[in-house]
């Protein structure tokens, strides 16, 4: 078989825009499952200050970095946790 490749690409929004889950899921290679297969975790791990969490969204409030990290939890098999920047211009 051949393994799927994983490409993760960095953000860059500007202050005061936001970016949904699924745009985040989709710059680490993830797609968001539906809930009859599992479930996904977006955390903000640094850089609290600069992005924060607004209902479903990310939203950039200063200029900077932040990284975000995002974990798939299937109901069945390994949870995958990868990581990405979000650059606030």
């Amino acid at each position: 078989t051949i393994a799927k490749r994983v490409v993760v690409r960095s953000l860059t929004i500007r202050r005061g825009q936001t970016v949904s889950a699924q745009v985040i899921a989709a710059a680490v290679s993830m797609k968001v499952p539906k809930t009859s297969k599992g479930s996904m975790r977006v955390a903000i791990e640094s850089g609290q200050g600069r992005c924060v969490f607004r209902g479903s969204v990310v939203v950039a409030t200063q200029v900077g970095k932040c990284t975000v990290s995002v974990t798939l939890m299937p109901k069945a098999g390994k949870h995958t946790t990868r990581r990405t920047v979000i650059s606030v211009r």
